[in-house]
């Protein structure tokens, strides 16, 4: 059994809109996937949040070549508070830059760690399911840790 967690990360003003944003966390047995999701409203950065979350986990329920269970509990993070302050928020929560492309900043982390262990970054992108071409925020995230494991 998925439970998904659902919490609010804050809102931010872009173009004279609010938007807020939501990240989204499901665990189960074997696995744990993360992700954001912004929106006009709460519900809506919610659903995002856990769509991608859930596009996360089949991704690597995928790659293990494991059964994604339909039944999901969803719960909301009990203490939503509303902040325009970013500053003090764990990183993580943002996973990278999420579904945006890649940075350059990101991009060259990964080439330089490669590099220095010796690790073809071709491989290794396709061994975690990263395609270097399309690399988004998430995959950069998802590589530079994996790198930091070895």
């Amino acid at each position: 059994m998925n439970t998904i967690n659902i919490s609010f990360v804050g809102n931010i003003q872009q173009n004279n809109q609010q938007k807020i944003i939501c990240s989204a966390e499901i665990i189960d047995e074997k696995f744990k996937a993360s992700s954001i999701g912004e929106g006009s409203t709460i519900d809506e950065a919610s659903l995002n949040a856990k769509k991608n979350a859930l596009i996360e986990m089949s991704y690597l329920k995928n790659k293990n070549n494991q059964d994604i269970n339909s039944n999901t509990i969803i719960t909301k993070s009990s203490v939503i508070e509303n902040t325009n302050n970013y500053s003090n928020q764990d990183k993580n929560r943002f996973n990278g830059g999420g579904s945006k492309p890649a940075s350059e900043k990101q991009k060259n982390m990964i080439s330089d760690k490669c590099k220095k262990k010796g690790i073809d970054i071709e491989a290794f992108a396709r061994e975690n399911g990263v395609s270097l071409k399309n690399m988004t925020g998430a995959g950069a995230n998802k590589l530079i840790k994996q790198i930091e494991l070895i």
